[in-house]
């Protein structure tokens, strides 16, 4: 999915989390599934390469993976390494059912099974019941299932595609499996160059965030370049920080030190201007004029010049760099959009549904009282000494 402005908002590493094996069990054994409406095909994505590691031959397996990624031969609509279950696929109309099926029996019951599946009975109204048998108390009783597992399933699945790779992801996804592919064994790496040769159409060649710098030396302008006839500084302010730095900085920190430079160059132009006043009495003096004359600046007009230029660096660092220059683009303009959320999941865990966070940690209320009298409360203890 595509947006104006790249921006950064840790999606990518919050839709990476191996909840299930494929994403059609994502689909029925979690309620983590508003995601899969906008970035289903990304988090297929996830899913196939995390299926890799677990080939018999790992290194050629991601190294065809990324290989596939980068030329958009991604086939996810029928792929059973990430998107599928396939011996639960051809037969859902009971595999998806039973994923959370089971969470709704007591400790002693069981289902009544009839022809390998549980008995069960249509309710008419799009829901099923499903007959069970208490072992201790010899009683039968119907579960009503309120579920739409299987057609939930079907619904999100039809918007997986086939021929999906890194040119229909957003900026972050590919930076974010730009930084996967470079963690990845120097081997992947190797077999990944035999199967890719043409570095402008390669998402995954080697790439600097310093690339392109030449043209934004405006925003990182020198005190030097500015006319010292503007003390005030009311053209522009001499920046302390280059625009690569800058990028990884948060906005307030720019802007502290943006007034800092302020403040501290004024003060040294409104002395250099004394400075300026004496030298050129004493110039007129000695029919000396000396370096750039009375000016005092080294190229006042050397950022007019690089604006521009700018639009022409760009294109020919886009024309070299190729497929990656999407990549450069958000490792240098994108937004800082993260929020920090703590998402609570609900997840099927062999036959009972536990409320986890993202590492699929139970969470559990606290039990135990902690005032902060106890918290703050001073107390001795002896330690013995082990040394």
């Amino acid at each position: 999915m595509g947006r104006a402005l790249p921006a950064k908002t840790g999606l990518p590493l919050l839709f990476d989390t191996d909840i299930a094996t494929t994403v059609d069990f994502h689909i029925a054994s979690t309620n983590f599934t508003k995601c899969l409406n906008d970035y289903i095909n990304e988090i297929s994505a996830f899913y196939i390469f995390n299926s890799t590691k677990f080939e018999a031959d790992p290194i050629t397996a991601q190294a065809e993976f990324f290989a596939r990624l980068n030329d958009g031969k991604l086939n996810l609509r029928d792929n059973y390494g990430g998107s599928f279950n396939e011996f639960t696929y051809m037969k859902s109309d009971v595999g998806y059912t039973l994923a959370k099926l089971d969470t709704l029996l007591q400790p002693t019951e069981t289902w009544v099974i009839t022809d390998g599946k549980p008995e069960a009975r249509d309710n008419g109204d799009g829901t099923w019941s499903f007959y069970a048998y208490n072992l201790e108390t010899d009683k039968y009783r119907w579960v009503h299932y309120k579920e739409h597992t299987k057609q939930e399933v079907d619904s999100k699945a039809a918007n997986l595609k086939d021929g999906w790779g890194m040119k229909d992801a957003n900026e972050e996804f590919l930076l974010y499996w730009k930084e996967k592919f470079d963690k990845c064994h120097y081997k992947v790496k190797e077999e990944y160059g035999k199967l890719v040769k043409n570095p402008r159409y390669d998402f995954f060649a080697e790439l600097s965030d310093s690339v392109g710098i030449l043209s934004r030396v405006k925003e990182a302008i020198d005190a030097f370049t500015i006319p010292l006839a503007d003390v005030k500084l009311n053209s522009a302010i001499p920046s302390v920080i280059n625009p690569i730095a800058a990028d990884k900085l948060d906005r307030h920190t720019i802007s502290e030190s943006m007034e800092l430079s302020k403040r501290t160059n004024i003060l040294f132009r409104q002395n250099l201007v004394n400075v300026k006043a004496a030298y050129y009495l004493e110039s007129q003096n000695t029919n000396e004029l000396g370096s750039h004359g009375t000016v005092l600046v080294s190229d006042y007009a050397h950022n007019f010049r690089m604006s521009e230029m700018a639009v022409d660096l760009i294109g020919k660092a886009a024309d070299a760099i190729g497929s990656s220059f999407r990549i450069l683009t958000q490792l240098t303009i994108a937004n800082n959009e993260q929020k920090t959320v703590y998402p609570k999941l609900e997840m099927v865990v062999e036959d009972s549904l536990y409320k986890v966070n993202l590492l699929k940690e139970k969470i559990q209320p606290l039990t135990k009282t902690v005032t902060n009298d106890q918290v703050l409360k001073a107390y001795s203890s002896n330690i013995i000494d082990q040394s």
